[in-house]
């Protein structure tokens, strides 16, 4: 992704000192959305989240992890979106995106709701779970529904 240099490189060299750090301590005090960057889905997402973020939100393809990272194994980043937060929290899947709206758009209803109601909880990570499973289905239908650039 363009504008991702070694520094975000070093901050994932670094992520375990990161996740354990207090806020004031990391480099940059944005939460950082690594993402699947070779995923056309993932891709289109993760540009309209950047466009309504603002620059509150650090985007990174979870190819700058290193594979033998201890936090965080290459096949977890694979299945879902994980954000990691200055504090040292880290969400992923559902949980994940609702704080991307929560953080990053001031849009906290759906993450609020996720952490009150189980119910609610269990049935975003199940729908999050489909979609990551079948992403290049639910990529044409992205492309067919909100692509504004298709004639």
């Amino acid at each position: 992704m363009v504008g991702h240099s070694t520094e975000v490189s070093r901050r994932f060299d670094d992520l375990p000192n990161l996740i354990m750090s207090h806020p004031t301590d990391s480099r940059d005090d944005r939460p950082v959305l690594l993402f699947d960057g070779d995923c056309r889905f993932c891709r289109f997402w993760v540009d309209r989240w950047q466009a309504q973020t603002g620059g509150t939100i650090e985007f990174a393809p979870s190819e700058t992890v290193p594979d033998d990272h201890p936090v965080m194994s290459a096949a977890d980043l694979d299945r879902a979106i994980h954000l990691v937060e200055p504090d040292g929290r880290v969400t992923r899947g559902a949980e994940a995106a609702y704080r991307v709206r929560e953080i990053g758009m001031a849009r906290p209803r759906l993450a609020r709701l996720y952490r009150k109601s189980p119910v609610f909880a269990a049935i975003s990570e199940w729908g999050y779970r489909r979609v990551a499973r079948n992403r290049p289905f639910f990529s044409c239908l992205t492309r067919f529904f909100f692509d504004r650039k298709r004639g």
